[in-house]
């Protein structure tokens, strides 16, 4: 009796286990659509294309960008880009490359899901000079007449641990070099020219 309701058990285990293995992901389309989504924003973004962007973007969407600028719409995007690619910032381009964390969306509704993910995101300034600058981001997208939005996004960076850091450290440490190089030279052209005015004076 107890060999057949093992065996039992067996069987309704491997049939379940076979049943999830057929069945279809019911938001497999969604998930594809999503991932489309989020190539056109990158593709928009890299290419500081405001209007495609601004076509990807649901009526109340809310993004946050890593310097805690916040836009809503296309002419409030294209501010910060302005912003950031001002001749005083000496920031030349920015190449986004977002990867979604494992498991993908998670929808909470038949038309809201939400994603996390990073983003190790080059920054090239004028000078040649360029860093990775890691993040993590969220994102909430909503469907609207049929298609995905993007509800509301958020990224943020270590502000211990940056490329800007990095870099200003560099440039930092270079200034010192040249400083002590450049107090190094003065003192051994001061030395020599004491050294002839005593020499002379004998």
């Amino acid at each position: 009796m107890h060999g057949d309701m093992r065996g039992s058990a067996l069987l309704i285990l491997t049939a379940a286990l076979h049943a999830a293995e057929a069945t279809p992901d019911a938001r497999a389309g969604d998930h594809a659509e999503l991932r489309e989504l989020m190539s056109r924003a990158v593709g928009a973004l890299n290419s500081r294309s405001v209007d495609d962007l601004a076509r990807l973007l649901d009526g109340t969407s809310r993004l946050t960008f890593i310097d805690a600028s916040v836009a809503g719409s296309a002419p409030a995007v294209a501010e910060t880009f302005a912003r950031w690619f001002a001749p005083a910032t000496g920031l030349a381009k920015v190449e986004f490359a977002p990867v979604v964390d494992p498991g993908g969306a998670v929808f909470i509704g038949p038309d809201v899901a939400w994603a996390t993910g990073r983003s190790d995101d080059r920054y090239t300034l004028v000078d040649g000079r360029s860093g990775i600058m890691p993040c993590r981001w969220t994102a909430v997208v909503v469907r609207r007449d049929g298609h995905w939005r993007i509800a509301a996004f958020h990224a943020g960076i270590n502000v211990l641990d940056n490329a800007h850091l990095a870099m200003r450290d560099a440039a930092w440490k270079a200034w010192c070099w040249a400083i002590g190089i450049g107090a190094a030279l003065s003192g051994l052209i001061a030395g020599l020219l004491i050294s002839r005015m005593v020499w002379r004076r004998r």
